[in-house]
């Protein structure tokens, strides 16, 4: 009689089986299912079917990790969607619509999916180093998108004021968009047409004094 394994346990993998890449996105998992408490090594080892001890071939501590997801979050999330924006785009409004494209584009579920970014958001509530990396992204994006809307001739303030109320109501439509409650490249492809339609409060200023 032939010998057979009748055991559904799927046997540990090797912590060469895996890359830090790896280890970050179960970060990410776990961050958007259970907030910062659940970025701990033997979850993500269990999350991953390996030893808890694999985990220190690639980072010396948890801490290292949640150093080594925030970096990621920014290169990502930030830097390479506005380098994709600059290569992409030759106006203003082609860069506009690009951002739009990756923004509302399906999220990889590997690093959280559409929870990823406001899950961050909390862990900087309660994590300083977390919290630098929120705000100076929330900087850089919206001082980015401030600089679209004056490059298509809108003035300082008005231009400042659209990039606040956009990047806002991105934010809440992920949110919306988690609920299953809106769609998310339709909802922020209008809301894009809106933004660089509306009148300046110079013109309108204008049309009162008529």
């Amino acid at each position: 009689m032939p010998i057979t394994n009748t055991s559904t346990t799927k046997p540990k993998r090797l912590a060469s089986d895996l890359a830090p890449e790896d280890w970050i996105k179960a970060g990410f998992t776990a961050l958007t299912e259970s907030g910062p408490a659940g970025i701990k090594v033997d979850r993500l080892a269990k999350a991953l079917n390996i030893s808890r001890g694999s985990f220190y071939w690639h980072f010396k501590s948890a801490k290292a990790l949640k150093q080594a997801m925030l970096a990621y979050w920014v290169q990502v999330g930030t830097e390479d969607v506005i380098l994709l924006a600059e290569g992409e785009g030759q106006s203003a409004l082609e860069k506009l619509t690009v951002l739009g494209q990756r923004i509302s584009g399906p999220r990889d579920s590997d690093y959280g999916g559409v929870l990823a970014e406001s899950a961050i958001r909390d862990w900087g509530r309660y994590d300083a180093d977390v919290g630098q990396a929120v705000e100076s992204v929330t900087r850089k994006r919206l001082d980015y998108l401030r600089a679209l809307f004056e490059e298509l001739g809108l003035p300082n303030a008005d231009a400042k004021t659209r990039a606040n109320l956009l990047y806002g109501a991105m934010i809440g439509l992920e949110f919306l968009t988690a609920m299953e409650v809106a769609d998310m490249e339709t909802e922020l492809s209008a809301l894009m047409q809106m933004f660089v339609q509306l009148p300046t409060s110079s013109t309108e200023r204008g049309h009162d004094n008529e």
